[in-house]
């Protein structure tokens, strides 16, 4: 806060009054008063000439501006009452109660800084005094600056950490598809295997089968069959044959399935409807309206009727199932036989599902 300033026999007279005399706001003093003023702004008093001033006859005004010996003021400060100010009226820089009211609140305002700084100053003291003294050491770190702390320091020194623990027993390289963990006693750690033999795993994790004991499910030509389809994989000991078959043919084995080495005896699984078991025909295409087939375990039908007689499909999408013949398991050579008992009067391509259990 700023104070006003003030001088020492700051008195004169007015030479020339404001006009109007109660609400004027600039009044010239006499001769060489403006010299005798403070610099503005200021609070004065003006009263009559010859009488002491009182709160009836004198007003407090304040100086804003001087420029030689008139002054630019604001009338009725203080709570004082605007008077009539004619020319010889005493002009003084007098004290007032803004001179002294302002010196209370700096004081004031003094005073609650300094409880406030005092406050502050006991806080810090007490900050300090519970504070960790520099000096001290934490196993062998001084704390005059940051401590970085190793495992040794803790105990820990003989323990690796997580990271380092994960790398050498799993390995953090990248796998390509279809891979998996292994473990490996050896190593005593996991390594990225793909999966290899009779099956193979894809990136998706389905499994396929390719075959049994490293043997491929495959099918050949019967006597009479003009094409058939191409080896087919082991799903879940399904076989399946396409055969284009041409009308007319009789007692002929149209086709062959080799069976996975490793096992010589199976059981046929039952059928149950006509779109699920375990021995289906389908055709692709056409229709075999008329033909009859059997499964045999021999070429030539020597050997094993394996399943009751069965008439082709009667047209495009439409399935037989083939009702089991016999109820105990069967040896064979490794080669199952489909074989054409009876013609048809139309061609068409077939599909031959056949479901095999191995047995013990």
């Amino acid at each position: 806060m700023a104070f006003d300033a003030h001088v020492n026999f700051g008195y004169t007279t007015v030479l020339t009054p404001p006009s109007p005399a109660t609400s004027g706001t600039s009044l010239t003093l006499a001769a060489g008063g403006g010299a005798l003023m403070p610099t503005a702004p200021f609070n004065a008093v003006v009263w009559p000439a010859s009488v002491q001033p009182l709160s009836t006859n004198a007003e407090i005004v304040r100086v804003t501006a001087i420029a030689g010996d008139t002054l630019t003021i604001t009338r009725a400060q203080e709570g004082s009452t605007a008077q009539g100010i004619q020319a010889g009226y005493q002009f003084m820089d007098g004290i007032t109660v803004k001179d002294l009211t302002d010196v209370q609140t700096v004081a004031s305002q003094a005073e609650t800084d300094a409880q406030t700084a005092i406050a502050a100053a006991a806080a810090a003291q007490a900050t300090a005094n519970a504070a960790v003294p520099q000096t001290t050491t934490v196993n062998g770190h001084p704390l005059s600056s940051n401590v970085t702390v190793s495992a040794s320091d803790v105990g820990l020194g003989n323990v690796t950490n997580d990271a380092q623990t994960k790398a050498s027993v799993v390995p953090n390289t990248a796998p390509t598809d279809g891979q998996i963990l292994i473990g490996q006693t050896a190593s005593n750690a996991y390594l990225k295997e793909s999966v290899s033999g009779d099956a193979t795993l894809s990136k998706t994790g389905v499994v396929k089968n390719t075959g049994i004991n490293g043997v491929a499910s495959a099918v050949s030509t019967g006597t009479g069959a003009s094409s058939y389809g191409s080896a087919c994989p082991i799903v879940v000991w399904a076989k399946s044959v396409t055969i284009l078959l041409s009308a007319g043919f009789l007692a002929t084995d149209i086709a062959t399935i080799t069976l996975p080495a490793g096992f010589t005896r199976w059981y046929v699984s039952a059928a149950t409807t006509s779109n699920s078991g375990a021995c289906i025909a389908e055709t692709a295409s056409g229709t075999l309206a008329g033909a009859q087939f059997q499964l045999w375990d021999t070429a030539g039908g020597t050997g094993t009727q394996l399943s009751a007689t069965f008439t082709g499909p009667s047209g495009t999408g439409v399935k037989v199932p083939i009702v089991e013949q016999i109820s105990t398991s069967f040896s064979t050579s490794g080669t199952l036989y489909i074989r054409q008992t009876s013609g048809s009067a139309n061609n068409g391509t077939c599909s031959f599902y056949v479901v095999l259990t191995p047995a013990p």
